[in-house]
């Protein structure tokens, strides 16, 4: 009969699989077309993975693995835009996998599926802000996955060996679930030893040879590495430069009496407040302790709206728990999920206690190691929402282990329903028409790709982009542009040490040079001061008033146009210095920072991440 099929296909693997796989890609599909080229954080480990790709070197302090798996891409098209958006569709498609192979461990096959769906059609995860922050996952769930797949001392050697080069490789805060794992699995096996059910010499070979290969790994990142003789300062600048962006981000949120930059004025609130203008996190406590503290307390507000968006892609507050705005919705609607998830989950965990002697042969026992190396990731979210923020992009795992729990408390609670018995076979036929009825993500009305579009026009002059010392003036988008076209970080500093190389491209953003504009120094003036050789004026700068009376400026002060379009559907310039060439000796010899303007952070965009 029909009905007895379609439930045996539910249950299937293949079925499950290539189900999950269509839907993801039905999800993201148009993405090549529609989705602008990633800015901020991604341009900067862009200039890491160009590196790996040139001259397989890479920063052990940025997440090594990513950049090398990113770099790699480059082979097979240096286009930068292409390679972006085939990295994050790869690394989409793998987690959808991964996700479903860990659910069906988990949970029952139709409970998995739907688990695995509640990930894969959120735009909160498939379309996060930055890919490294997906591509961080993938080792999360695989040592889930080998601690299920082999049961035992052998699998939780592995998952500890997974976190630990995870660690190293990744994401440096992954070392709270790493140890937290770490102990109480060689608690466990030393509780084992004592009662004679393991032997040493085994113990040492299934957590000894796991480790020694994950050592190995490090080590050879380690040894391709160009920063490793500065580890100390990079780590501790980390840090201090995270603390210094998160808190000012913050501030502002609550208050109106500084109005800076989060990202590249954050040192003056930080002076005012603590006394300097980078302290660590135990500095901070020391100095400013109510501040800190306060600080803390207003993270612990946005929790609510931070699992609202990391579950349900929308949120009731009125503050964004993100650095980006984010999708609201009617308090009504989230609260009413909210509760139902309530509701499922206490009925879920009070059945479960009933009937724990039952729970525990039948289900949990072999799955239990698994759900405590969930618990250990959880802590590191707990610690992650209080002192940065409780932005989603920061707690993909922990979500990943709260839909799982929540979908097993779900399958407790409907044991109890005959009914639910018949929803087997009905499975396979919603998710196919899910399938099929499930909009697009990705469409035309939707797409707007003005640094896609500004990339694509200055990629075939990355000779002169990449030219000694060139100083590139541009309205929006400075600094990625300078890195996606001119491949190499935009001012000498910590990465000039770090990358040994020479500065290419300077970003010069034209809000920052208008600062400079004053009766005394017309903008002509500004860009001698500041060594600019090529200004990129976009759609955007011609349809700001002020920005084309600049760009007349120039013009009639030595500025020559390199190319130009101006048609019903582009109007944008390319001009080169004649007067200021970055090939002049004055323009090589001075690599210094730029005279009033403010520049990148020292390190990157990419330290907004913990």
């Amino acid at each position: 009969m029909l009905g007895p099929k379609l439930a045996r296909a539910a249950d299937s693997g293949w079925f499950s699989y290539l189900t999950i796989f269509l839907l993801q890609l039905k999800i993201i599909w148009g993405v090549w077309r529609y989705k602008d080229l990633t800015w901020s954080d991604t341009s900067y480990y862009f200039l890491s993975a160009y590196d790996w790709y040139e001259n397989s070197h890479v920063l052990i302090t940025w997440s090594p693995l990513y950049t090398s798996f990113y770099g790699t891409l480059l082979h097979l098209s240096s286009d930068a835009y292409v390679v972006t958006i085939l990295h994050r569709v790869l690394i989409v498609l793998a987690l959808a996998m991964l996700v479903l192979a860990l659910m069906r461990r988990v949970l029952p096959a139709g409970f998995a599926w739907v688990a695995t769906a509640w990930w894969v059609v959120l735009p909160n995860d498939f379309d996060a802000l930055y890919e490294i922050h997906l591509f961080a996952l993938i080792p999360v769930v695989l040592s889930f996955l080998v601690i299920l797949w082999k049961p035992g001392p052998w699998g939780r050697g592995m998952g500890v060996a997974i976190l630990f080069a995870s660690t190293f490789l990744v994401r440096n805060e992954l070392m709270l679930a790493t140890i937290l794992l770490a102990v109480l699995s060689l608690g466990w096996e030393l509780l084992c030893l004592r009662k004679g059910a393991r032997r040493p010499f085994d113990l040492g070979r299934a957590y000894g040879l796991p480790l020694i290969a994950a050592c190995l790994l490090i080590l050879f990142y380690c040894s391709r590495s160009t920063d490793l003789r500065i580890i100390g300062p990079m780590l501790e600048r980390k840090h201090t430069l995270n603390l210094c962006e998160t808190f000012a981000f913050d501030y502002q949120q609550r208050h109106s009496d500084w109005q800076g930059s989060p990202w590249t004025e954050c040192e003056s609130l930080m002076t005012r407040v603590y006394g300097v203008p980078e302290p660590s996190m135990a500095e901070a406590l020391k100095r400013n302790p109510s501040a800190m503290l306060g600080h803390f307390w207003s993270n612990i507000q946005l929790i609510p709206s931070g699992l609202q968006v990391l579950l349900f892609d929308s949120m009731s507050g009125v503050i964004s728990p993100d650095y980006v705005s984010v999708k609201r919705s009617r308090r009504a609607v989230l609260y009413t999920y909210s509760l139902a998830i309530c509701v499922v989950v206490i009925r879920g965990l009070y059945l479960l206690i009933r009937e724990r002697d039952y729970w525990w042969k039948c289900w949990l026992r072999e799955r239990i190691w698994a759900w405590t190396a969930m618990g250990c990731v959880a802590c590191v979210a707990g610690v992650i929402m209080v002192t940065q923020r409780p932005r989603p992009s920061y707690l993909f795992a922990f979500g990943i282990a709260l839909r799982a729990a929540i979908l097993m408390c779900a399958w407790i609670a409907s044991r109890q329903w005959s009914q639910i018995r018949h929803l087997a076979a009905a499975l396979p036929v919603a998710i196919v028409a899910l399938i099929l009825c499930l909009p697009l993500h990705y469409t035309a009305v939707s797409a707007n790709r003005p640094l896609r579009e500004s990339y694509r026009r200055l990629a075939p002059f990355e000779d002169l982009v990449r030219r000694s010392n060139t100083g590139l003036v541009a309205l929006d988008w400075a600094d990625e542009l300078c890195n996606y076209v001119g491949k190499s970080v935009g001012r000498a500093g910590d990465w000039a040490l770090i990358m040994h190389q020479p500065q290419h491209c300077r970003p010069l953003p034209l809000t920052v040079l208008r600062q400079q504009v004053t009766r005394d120094m017309p903008f002509h003036s500004v860009l001698d001061k500041n060594r600019a050789t090529l200004l990129f004026a976009s759609d955007a700068l011609f349809s700001d008033p002020e920005a084309r009376r600049y760009l007349q400026d120039a013009k009639s002060h030595g500025w020559r146009t390199i190319t130009m379009q101006h048609d019903s559907k582009y109007n944008w310039e390319l001009l080169e210095n004649v007067a200021v060439s970055p090939t002049t000796p004055g323009g090589v010899a001075d690599t210094g920072d730029l005279d009033g303007a403010a520049t990148p952070n020292k390190i990157g965009a990419p330290v907004r991440d913990p």
